[in-house]
């Protein structure tokens, strides 16, 4: 008979241990335990890394049709856009898509880095531009019956950051706000430079910019 059993140690740590008896012919109990928690821990670790590749091979499959979906969307709104004369009221839709289109296209390039597990790509970014550019989605995300407010200090530094990634990270936070505020409110985004003489938490002495939302 083989079995396994949870057991707990002398110091108070739980192990899984192999059991094993056998009936001997005089009617006695041969038993022997052996601790298997290090093999089972293996096994463990090894399903774990099995379910991460296999979720990095989904959202790169998934990136890779939905870049192509993107590019057939973005020639499209090019020929719109080519054969629409100026001051034509639906120049501004088709901008408005191929925009969409661009921040599709940023959103689809971290599901390939996360499937290919690639660095980050950190640049310098001026984060009132970079707010202002984001500032139509954040609007559509908070929805019509929360007022988005943008309150950027004068001359804020600028900060190194992976652009795709910084957007990832605000978007999440404003539709958290969102959820937050069923019955609407008012969302403020505050730019302000920040300066600490001492270590603060994870942060060490030096200037900042800090982006309160």
């Amino acid at each position: 008979l083989l079995h396994e059993r949870m057991l707990i140690a002398r110091d108070g740590s739980r192990r899984v241990a192999e059991v094993h008896a056998k009936l001997l012919d005089d009617g006695r109990i041969l038993a022997s335990i052996r601790d298997i928690t290090g093999r089972k821990e293996a096994e463990a670790a090894l399903r774990k890394a099995e379910k991460a590749e296999a979720t990095t091979r989904i959202a790169a499959g998934v990136a890779h049709d939905f870049s192509d979906l993107l590019a057939r969307i973005a020639g499209n709104s090019d020929l719109i856009l080519a054969r629409l004369p100026d001051g034509d009221p639906l120049r501004r839709q088709a901008e408005l898509i191929q925009d969409a289109t661009a921040r599709g296209a940023e959103l689809t390039g971290q599901l390939l880095a996360f499937g290919r597990r690639r660095a980050a790509e950190p640049r310098v970014l001026d984060v009132a531009a970079f707010l202002s550019d984001i500032e139509p989605s954040l609007q559509q995300l908070a929805g019509k019956d929360v007022r988005l407010v943008t309150e950027v200090a004068v001359g804020i530094g600028k900060i190194e950051a992976d652009p795709a990634q910084l957007r990832q990270l605000v978007l999440n936070l404003v539709v958290n706000a969102r959820e937050a505020m069923p019955d609407g409110g008012r969302l403020t985004l505050t730019v302000r430079d920040v300066e600490f003489g001492k270590r603060d938490g994870r942060v060490g002495p030096g200037r900042y910019v800090m982006l309160a939302i």
